[in-house]
């Protein structure tokens, strides 16, 4: 019984039977307050904060935890970089798991900031709640979702696979470009929109601006498109749509693939294509 006893110990070499693994970061570093903070993260819940405070407070957690029979290695790190007035936050993972038996990863990332700085955000599967930054704010990510409260910039960048964006004011210029992922905004005041998805719900509602223009695109969607304050040209372009607009608006032309509406007190230029989607256009 002993030989198989130790053939087995030497079988299981470079295996064992539960890994923790963790990371902890917490401290304050130096930024500009109008400076730009660059994070790149993987599957982590994040949130930041905009606040009086003159420097940055950085607080991350990660914890992996393993049941079962685990086999390699995984490093995890963080490097943070401050330089010129700003902040670069990295993720570094090196390493792989094989694990027989069960994985549970919590991973945060809390950001304290100066209001006035703006965010340069790049990653995958995590999800965003951001509040009170009145820098502009870029952001790509893949199947996470993404919070926006009281974000007071003027220029908003979205690219988004698979997640839904919420906006709860804005102005400016909005950019998104979505796949099967819904947009939502109340209270813009955007000056320019141009806004692209494919399976997902635009529902947008802003003033319309003078001279500004708004593009919409998209297909096996709702478009939901509020106008809270002004007026201008409605152009649409779409194949097996329907359209519905509240009396504000008044029908110049319309056939099976085109119809063009006005909306008085202003000159706005908003254009919308679209296939196999429901069109309501309303004012507020």
């Amino acid at each position: 019984m002993k030989p198989y006893l130790l053939l087995l110990a030497f079988g299981l070499c470079g295996y064992a039977f539960a890994q923790d693994h963790e990371f902890h970061l917490d401290k304050e570093y130096d930024i500009d307050p109008a400076g730009t903070i660059e994070l790149y993260s993987d599957d982590a819940q994040v949130t930041i904060t905009g606040t009086e405070r003159s420097t940055a407070h950085v607080k991350i957690d990660w914890e992996l935890n393993t049941t079962g029979v685990v086999s390699g290695r995984k490093n995890f790190d963080v490097e943070v970089t401050s330089r010129n007035g700003d902040l670069t936050i990295r993720q570094q993972e090196k390493g792989n798991l094989s694990v027989v038996g069960s994985v549970n990863e919590d991973y945060t990332i809390f950001i304290e900031a100066p209001q006035g700085v703006s965010l340069k955000i790049k990653g995958d599967d995590d999800d965003y709640t951001i509040r009170n930054i009145d820098g502009a704010i870029v952001l790509t990510n893949d199947d996470g979702d993404a919070r926006l409260t009281q974000c007071g910039g003027n220029y908003f960048e979205f690219n988004v696979d698979d997640g839904d964006v919420e906006l709860d004011q804005g102005q400016g210029e909005l950019i998104v470009k979505m796949d099967d992922g819904n947009l939502e905004v109340e209270n813009g005041k955007f000056s320019k929109i141009d806004a692209r998805n494919d399976d997902g719900d635009l529902i947008i509602e802003t003033s319309l601006e003078d001279g500004g223009t708004y593009a919409l695109k998209s297909s096996d969607a709702d478009i939901r498109f509020t106008v809270t304050e002004g007026g201008g040209n409605f152009d649409i372009q779409h194949d097996d749509s329907s359209i519905r607009s509240s009396d504000s608006f008044r029908m110049l032309e319309e056939d099976e693939t085109f119809t063009r509406l006005q909306l008085p007190n202003g000159d706005a230029d908003v254009s919308i294509r679209t296939d196999d989607s429901q069109i309501r256009l309303s004012t507020r």
